[in-house]
């Protein structure tokens, strides 16, 4: 992928995405409790963190050679209304149903924090996460919304800085450097692994979202990966992180990877995420991660003995009504409010955001 010639979107990257919010709901099923694939789900977030800088550097990147007020604005609206409406509209479901129903979250009584209302009024700013206190509260999976919101406040700042990087390899090498320190850090405080949602979500998220960015910047300047060996890499990274239980900090890498693959239109790619179930999937993906957590609360209180097969079952369809009825109207009051700004920024019907 060249910046003079590249598609102007990467359906791929949307099949990926799918993919992604599926391991992130095995996680929290924990459906294969002997096995490492399940336990090893959060990293779906990790995934999402590098894909969101992926395509917004790959869709925005040229809007903000200066950032001007209304490019700023258009470009925060457009944000806003993708991952906006929906959060808020599970919120406030969430919030009827703790009045009507306390008895849904007694597994959370002893964090009465978690339900509180200063808890509810810092995730209606989407500032939940800001606050260590009120981090992972309400609808747990919305903290990573939280943390890609400072995200988007901050990246039309770093493509000048991105984009005046000149050489392929030093892109790369300043994004796996990133990660680097990411790791080393979490490993000097004694955490084994990159499943970090307090104050150190905020640089597990930074990390990897600006490794997103300068991986985007690598594929636009030229940077290829032989398809044979980038698969050798990614089966031995996996079989490394999975089976042989070493460090899951490899994956990041991994995927780092297979996200050149991507861009470079590896046909193995196309085949697995560009299918058109892993595109539906992947177009659903938001509605997927935010779901799925109200409805794990709702089927541990109506059907204890038989939870994870309730969750299983209403998952795709929920989501797929929410997509319908949240997702694609809120695109377009946002395409609608970034117009009140001017012309609109980049390439808006992209699916970029953290799923």
């Amino acid at each position: 992928m060249t910046e003079t010639s590249r598609p102007r979107t990467i359906p791929v990257l949307t099949g990926l995405r799918g993919f992604g919010a599926l391991w992130v709901v095995l996680y929290h099923l924990q459906a294969f409790d002997d096995g490492a694939l399940g336990r090893l789900g959060y990293l779906g977030v990790d995934l999402f963190f590098l894909l969101s800088g992926v395509v917004l550097t790959y869709v925005h990147a040229k809007d903000f050679a200066a950032v001007t007020p209304g490019g700023y604005g258009r470009f925060l609206a457009l944000r806003l209304a993708r991952i906006y409406p929906l959060h808020l509209a599970i919120l406030l479901l969430m919030g009827a149903a703790f009045l009507l129903a306390p008895s849904w979250f007694q597994e959370q009584a002893d964090r009465a924090h978690v339900l509180s209302a200063g808890a509810f009024v810092a995730n209606i700013f989407l500032i939940q996460n800001w606050v260590p206190r009120f981090s992972g509260t309400w609808n747990l999976p919305a903290w990573s919304i939280s943390v890609e919101w400072a995200a988007y406040l901050v990246f039309p700042f770093l493509m000048r800085p991105v984009q005046a990087v000149r050489s392929p390899p030093l892109a790369m090498a300043l994004g796996l450097a990133g990660i680097g320190v990411f790791a080393a850090g979490c490993m000097l405080t004694h955490h084994p692994d990159p499943n970090l949602i307090l104050k150190a979500g905020f640089v597990r998220m930074a990390a990897e979202f600006l490794a997103g960015c300068l991986l985007c910047r690598a594929a636009a300047l030229g940077l290829r990966v032989s398809a044979a060996a980038g698969w050798v890499v990614i089966a031995a990274i996996a079989l490394s992180v999975w089976p042989l239980h070493q460090s899951p900090f490899l994956a990041i890498p991994g995927f780092m990877i297979l996200l050149v693959l991507a861009m470079q239109g590896d046909r193995a790619m196309a085949v697995l995420f560009g299918n058109r179930v892993s595109l539906f999937l992947g177009d659903i993906s938001y509605s997927i991660y935010m779901v799925h957590w109200p409805l794990i609360v709702l089927a541990m209180h109506f059907a204890p003995s038989a939870w994870k097969w309730g969750v299983a079952a209403s998952l795709i369809p929920v989501a797929t009504l929410s997509f319908r009825y949240v997702e694609l109207p809120s695109r377009r009051w946002g395409r609608h409010l970034a117009g009140a700004w001017g012309r609109p920024a980049g390439l808006i019907t992209a699916q970029s955001g953290p799923m």
